[in-house]
């Protein structure tokens, strides 16, 4: 299945702010970390659960994709 030039260019900038983030985090310019922990303490845990289904789900539909792909015909 293509994937479209938006599509295309919405995941290459969301994987540039994560390369970003980790770079700061790597170069310690994100400055508390205890702040974080606040953050994160914020968070509800049923709407973690639910990130975490959404990302698991989504592993699952690319592994079927590669899998699809991959398959001889």
């Amino acid at each position: 299945m293509p994937m479209s030039v938006k599509s295309a260019e919405e995941h290459l900038a969301l994987l540039a702010s994560f390369v970003a983030s980790y770079e700061n985090y790597i170069q310690g310019k994100i400055s508390d970390p205890a702040t974080l922990d606040e953050d994160y303490d914020q968070i509800d845990p049923d709407d973690l659960e639910e990130m975490d289904l959404q990302w698991q789900m989504a592993m699952i539909s690319r592994r079927e994709e590669v899998l699809v792909s991959t398959r001889p015909k």
